[in-house]
């Protein structure tokens, strides 16, 4: 396994000056994060933010130093076409990244 980067560079996909560019995909990889209403109502341990946080850490323990993340809050797991998750699929599939976690 790849020593942690420290020096991650954390994006989110809906930023405005964020720009997708290919060469560096082998350092790029996409996190999506999803909290429903329902989950809400559990506390904080089902957080967007602990999420990001957690999916963060591990992310950067496999090397990658470039983290987009892609969001979708209050939507249900139970649809498919969530906003954020198709996003994510489409520039995967485009080959702007080489791993995801979810």
């Amino acid at each position: 396994m790849k020593q942690p980067s420290n020096k991650a560079k954390i994006y989110y996909a809906t930023d405005t000056g964020l720009r997708y560019g290919k060469k560096d995909r082998a350092k790029t990889a996409f996190i999506y994060v999803r909290i429903s209403r329902e989950d809400e109502l559990e506390g904080e341990s089902n957080s967007i933010q602990n999420q990001i946080k957690l999916l963060t850490q591990l992310v950067r323990e496999y090397g990658y130093t470039v983290l987009i993340i892609f969001m979708d809050d209050g939507i249900t797991g139970v649809v498919a076409k969530r906003p954020g998750l198709q996003d994510m699929l489409a520039k995967l599939e485009q080959g702007y990244a080489v791993a995801y976690i979810a």
